[in-house]
């Protein structure tokens, strides 16, 4: 798990285009939902499932805004 955040990170610093970058970050927050799923489980607490479906609608959503000021240059119309 932690080799692939740090194979994200750089994919992050030094992806050769933009969108190399949007999917990076994308995959690093797939990846922290994961993991803070997998410590939700090992707990057997609820509030760590719910902080995970909070951080997917962010990171999805994020990702969309992120998609769109690429390929419009602007988020809101």
């Amino acid at each position: 798990m932690l080799w692939r955040c740090c194979s994200n990170g750089w994919r992050l610093l030094k992806g050769p285009a933009l969108g190399d970058r949007i999917v990076a970050l994308d995959t690093m927050v797939i990846n922290a939902i994961a993991l803070i799923v997998l410590v939700g489980m090992i707990g057997g607490t609820a509030t760590f499932f719910e902080v995970a479906l909070l951080l997917a609608m962010v990171g999805f959503v994020s990702t969309i805004a992120y998609c769109k000021f690429i390929l419009r240059g602007d988020i809101v119309e």
